[in-house]
């Protein structure tokens, strides 16, 4: 029951939520699990966060992989004695909000030629990304590379659900 933001021009790589339930202060008060707080991920790179989700914790998409942010004890929530940062995907994503499908989140990579799948896969214990695309990567490619690539993503549950992407060059996929 947070309001999260990210990344600004001069910190690129910060994750700001509210306070529970009141979206609009994020005025740190105490140290408690209900109090605004902050995250920087340290990566050891320049990592640009693109997108948030949330899934089981909070999903970051960075332009050098995807991030969960979640409580380092298992069941106790997220604060600022309680975090742990942990990369999952080291594939970069595109700035393009990823589609939220059952239990998967669909997302497009750095370059924009492919569609990939994040789930959680229990036998690791953490989470996997398949690509989408994989049979099919001729579908991405427009006639010159400029256009080339996935511009947007959307999904519709009904009446059938299916992922629509619009490529760079204005074709429907």
């Amino acid at each position: 029951d947070r309001l999260c933001f990210a990344s600004t021009l001069y910190r690129p790589q910060t994750v700001w939520r509210s306070v529970v339930g009141d979206y609009e202060n994020f005025l740190a008060a105490a140290e408690d699990a209900d109090s605004s707080d902050e995250y920087t991920i340290m990566s050891g790179l320049f990592d640009k966060i693109n997108w948030l989700s949330t899934q089981d914790a909070l999903i970051i998409g960075t332009s050098g992989g995807i991030w969960k942010l979640g409580g380092s004890s298992s069941g106790e929530p997220l604060s600022l004695t309680n975090v742990s940062a942990k990369k999952q995907v080291t594939l970069g994503v595109k700035n393009i909000n990823p589609a939220i499908v059952s239990d998967a989140l669909l997302w497009v990579t750095r370059s924009g030629k492919s569609l990939r799948k994040l789930v959680y896969q229990f036998d690791v214990d953490k989470w996997v990304s398949p690509d989408m695309t994989r049979i099919a990567l001729h579908i991405t490619k427009g006639d010159t590379f400029s256009l080339s690539g996935i511009r947007e993503i959307a999904f519709q549950d009904e009446p059938i659900p299916i992922l629509w992407a619009l490529r760079m060059d204005g074709q429907l996929l």
